[in-house]
């Protein structure tokens, strides 16, 4: 390759792909600092973008889409958790371990509920939700059914953790929790029906 042919590759070279710089390496066509110059500026082009899109998804959201996502994120936990410990108990042999991770889930997110509501985030807000506008305007009783929901919980951690685990007493605390879930729901939730 002449020299003029040289400095045209290594030109062109700067606005390759990984793929194309690839084959150009393979025929000899572009020097090793170029190459590295090349894969540093894409590797910053790419890592830019990626952080860019993050940043516009927040900024889209704003704050109250991330309340509103934390509190998703938190009321599925529970969920999740709830599910694991109806199949545990409808297994006929719950282990210990799994009724002590899912009770204690549910017992970390129950103290945080009240939090997840904070004045602004409400249907008003243009953020889908399912929480009714009653939560933001009779927040007594909303905060009074969320500290129920918190007292049931750690009786269904201290239930978990007893040292000879009684599936009876664990299953009439856990519906004692799903019921302070419940009331809450009954009362703040739109019905998905």
């Amino acid at each position: 390759m002449c020299e003029k042919t040289k400095g045209l590759a290594a030109t062109s070279a700067s606005f390759l792909m990984p793929r194309q710089l690839s084959i150009a390496r393979e025929n000899g066509n572009v020097a090793p600092k170029i190459r590295q110059g090349v894969f540093m500026r894409w590797t910053a082009y790419t890592a830019g973008t990626v952080a860019a899109c993050f940043a516009a998804a927040a900024l889209a959201h704003g704050p109250v889409g991330s309340i509103q996502h934390t509190r998703h994120e938190g009321f599925e936990a529970m969920g999740d958790a709830m599910k694991g410990l109806s199949t545990q108990l409808r297994s006929g042999a719950p282990v210990p371990a799994e009724m002590q991770k899912h009770s204690a889930a549910i017992a970390k997110q129950a103290p945080l509920i009240k939090t997840w509501f904070p004045k602004g985030s409400g249907p008003e807000s243009g953020v889908k939700t399912d929480a009714k506008a009653e939560i933001w305007t009779d927040t007594t009783t909303f905060l009074s059914l969320a500290g129920n929901l918190e007292v049931e919980s750690k009786k269904l951690v201290a239930a978990a953790n007893a040292p000879n685990f009684d599936a009876a007493v664990f299953t009439a605390q856990l519906r004692a929790t799903g019921g302070s879930c419940k009331a809450c729901h009954d009362k703040f939730r739109v019905d998905d029906k």
